[in-house]
């Protein structure tokens, strides 16, 4: 629904039950109205009874929520895909510094073996 309404055109639409639940935006502000009707019936007349409630704390509380869940899971997926070729890397330089280590130890004994001789 969009467009300007006058306050009547709202009613009417409540009344056909169009928008119980909706929520508003206040044109030209951050502030959020949700607009529920109950029909009552007393005294064999029929009334509509209008609850507007101010919600814009929990739409914003929603809008900041919905925020940091995307920046969570944006920083749990980077983490995740910089940490698996860092790990790689890591464990390939431990691996070639064992086998150097090795390498130096065949090596050595070699020469010493030469020198014995």
């Amino acid at each position: 629904m969009e467009g300007e309404f006058s306050i009547f055109d709202l009613i009417l639409k409540f009344e056909k039950k169009e928008l119980n639940g909706y929520t508003f935006k206040i044109i030209g502000q951050d502030q959020f109205i949700r607009i529920k009707n109950t029909h009552l019936e007393r005294n064999e007349k029929n009334s509509l009874m209008l609850q507007i409630k101010n919600v814009s704390s929990e739409i914003q509380y929603d809008n900041e929520k919905s925020h940091s869940d995307l920046l969570m899971m944006i920083n749990a997926t980077v983490s995740h895909e910089l940490r698996n070729p860092l790990n790689s890397l890591i464990a390939q330089n431990i691996e070639k510094k064992a086998l150097y280590k090795e390498v130096i130890k065949v090596v050595l004994q070699s020469k010493i073996d030469d020198v014995a001789k």
